[in-house]
């Protein structure tokens, strides 16, 4: 599996939906406090199966309209 974008929305800082396209990324970087920490844990919910809690909703946002999805490419052996 290969994963190719990530799009949030009220989740932790990212009120608004956002999308982050991993097609060619190498390194997630930015200043202190911008989200990255964020990013990652929207990853580990992904793919670990896992269910956002109450603290994962954004403060400012509206929780119950809380979105997280990655779109994958899976490979197949020939």
């Amino acid at each position: 599996m290969k994963l190719t974008r990530l799009r949030l929305k009220n989740f932790r800082c990212y009120k608004n939906e956002i999308s982050f396209d991993f097609e060619n990324l190498t390194a997630f970087i930015g200043r202190n406090d911008a989200g990255k920490s964020s990013v990652l844990e929207a990853l580990d919910i992904f793919l670990n199966d896992d269910v956002p809690d109450k603290h994962d909703a954004s403060k400012s946002g509206d929780g119950k309209n809380l979105l997280l999805f990655a779109n994958s490419l899976i490979f197949q052996k020939v």
